[in-house]
């Protein structure tokens, strides 16, 4: 401490609050508490819309019980576990952090961060603020040790070292109080920050530690990060209202034009193609009735005429005159559709994991269905069915659904919740359904198969191992279109995009430069 008694001096102090590592809040929000013993008595506020809050926090327990998702799975070294508490020395008012030690030397599966409201009223975390710390303690050091309490003579030379710091310290402290000036100025005896003994000597240690400075954990993740390039963007006003895009890049080849699909899913989980832009522009939108776009509300815009239109118009409004058209899940309808209604400048196609045939995709999602816990193919029969009893037991059972088909990362990306956020509800209802598992909307009978040898365009089709749009399907849409190249990925769902960006990038890369060195345009007649 200083002579103004603060504690920032206090080494131990210092040396703790960088002991571990912290977990950051990744939003601002409020818990409101009234004081009652039930979970609804405890009310979050979300203040900048983050998208997987309330995957993030809830209350689980109920008394006054916060709980925390840390977002990971921790491994440590066998023998070893983690200490869980919230940031050292970092007192709250109103809520105050739980502790506990869990043994990650074997742990398959994520814990939860804890912490205890204690007055009712309003607790405030801001984004950037640690909620979380931990850090590795040996599992088997505590049952190996024996304390023993001996009387401080049976120590001759440690008795002899304190009381010639007691009696050095009992004469600081009479000098400081009498306002000497070198006492003063010295604030503080700096005997342990120097480790030193009172006799002036350097103790004999070899590890004391003045700073501690612990490295940042190496982030090896197969996570493609948006590169350093030039975007802008903005809306265009189409017939049936504004429709927001980006643009991301400058290079002079062929731009990539991105549809998402859903349908009515917006562009985010769709991010890690800006990759592509240290080559070519890459054009994202976000389709009428969702994300960033305007949302009118007249059914007559969501039918499947309307939505491959709207296609046509946003590629004429952005003046893309040529360009490599992907289209992911329903997004390659849109881009089938616009391609057999012969529309000019398509310099290639890419369909990922393509919903072309819809009754085929019901089917194989229903055998995969078959796959998950009893309980679970129960109660999405029932929502077949048009009842949905238990809707929390539901809304479980659709995750583990996609957990398994739709994306395979754990946990999902921003990009990909920040998709299931901004959908837009009017053409997903009606052209998909009530249903995610199932199809059940105006799509539910759409099968392109018989019409796709007419597509003349160079073509890539992907999906993933694990995906609904299984390897079987799609290889039964490839054969009908000439000269069509097939990649699976095989840690992938879904989302290979997402799941597996590298090995994605790569082979997206590696077409669209093929075809934008030989650019042909076979459309049909």
């Amino acid at each position: 401490m200083d002579a103004n008694r603060h504690a920032y001096r206090c080494l131990p102090l210092s040396i703790a609050n960088a002991y571990g590592w912290e977990l950051l809040s990744p939003s601002t929000f409020s818990i409101y508490w009234n004081g009652g013993p039930d979970k609804s008595d405890i009310r979050f506020t979300c203040e900048d819309n983050y998208p997987s809050f309330g995957r993030f926090a809830e209350s689980h327990f109920s008394r006054g019980i916060v709980t925390f998702r840390t977002g990971y799975i921790f491994r440590t070294e066998p023998g070893w576990g983690l200490l869980v508490t919230g940031p050292l020395n970092h007192p709250k008012d109103g809520i105050a952090p739980l502790a506990g030690v869990v043994e990650t030397d074997w742990l398959p599966y994520p814990f939860t961060m804890n912490w205890q409201l204690t007055r009712p009223g309003t607790v405030r975390f801001e984004k950037g603020e640690p909620f979380c710390l931990v850090y590795p303690v040996m599992q088997q050091a505590l049952e190996q040790t024996q304390p023993e309490i001996l009387d401080l003579e049976t120590d001759p030379e440690l008795t002899a070292s304190y009381r010639a710091w007691r009696e050095e310290r009992d004469v600081f402290r009479v000098h400081a109080r009498a306002g000497d000036e070198e006492a003063l100025k010295a604030g503080w005896q700096k005997y342990y920050f120097k480790g030193e003994l009172p006799d002036g000597r350097q103790a004999d240690l070899g590890n004391h530690i003045q700073k501690l400075r612990l490295d940042a954990p190496i982030d090896r993740r197969e996570t493609a990060a948006t590169p350093a390039a030039n975007s802008t963007e903005g809306h265009v006003a189409t017939s049936a209202g504004r429709v927001w895009y980006r643009v991301v890049g400058a290079g002079d080849d062929i731009p990539l034009l991105v549809v998402p699909g859903g349908p009515g899913f917006p562009h985010d989980y769709l991010d890690s193609l800006s990759m592509l832009a240290d080559e070519r522009r890459v054009v994202f939108f976000d389709p009428l009735g969702c994300g960033r776009s305007d949302r009118p509300h007249d059914p007559r815009l969501w039918s499947l005429e309307a939505c491959v239109a709207r296609l046509d118009e946003v590629r004429r409004l952005l003046q893309l005159d040529r360009v490599h058209l992907l289209g992911h899940d329903t997004g390659a309808v849109l881009a089938v559709e616009h391609v057999l209604a012969g529309a000019s400048g398509i310099a290639s196609l890419t369909l990922a994991s393509p919903c072309l045939n819809v009754p085929q995709l019901n089917a194989d999602s229903r055998r995969m269905q078959t796959e998950l816990p009893d309980e679970f193919q129960t109660i999405i029969a029932e929502a077949d069915s048009g009842q949905v009893r238990h809707p929390e037991l539901y809304q479980a059972a659709v995750r583990a659904y996609f957990r398994r088909h739709l994306c395979r990362r754990e946990p999902w990306p921003i990009s990909v919740e920040r998709t299931f956020s901004g959908v837009g509800q009017g053409e997903y209802g009606t052209l998909w359904g009530p249903v995610p598992t199932t199809c059940k909307g105006q799509l539910r009978d759409y099968d392109a198969t018989s019409r796709l040898a007419s597509i003349s365009v160079p073509t890539l089709l992907t999906c993933g191992a694990h995906d609904d749009t299984t390897p079987e399907a799609v290889g039964a849409l490839q054969s009908q279109i000439d000269g069509a190249q097939l990649s699976v990925f095989a840690d992938s769902s879904h989302m290979p995009h997402v799941e597996e960006p590298e090995a994605y990038l790569i082979t997206l890369r590696a077409f669209l430069a093929r075809e934008t060195v030989a650019p042909t345009d076979r459309r049909p007649s």
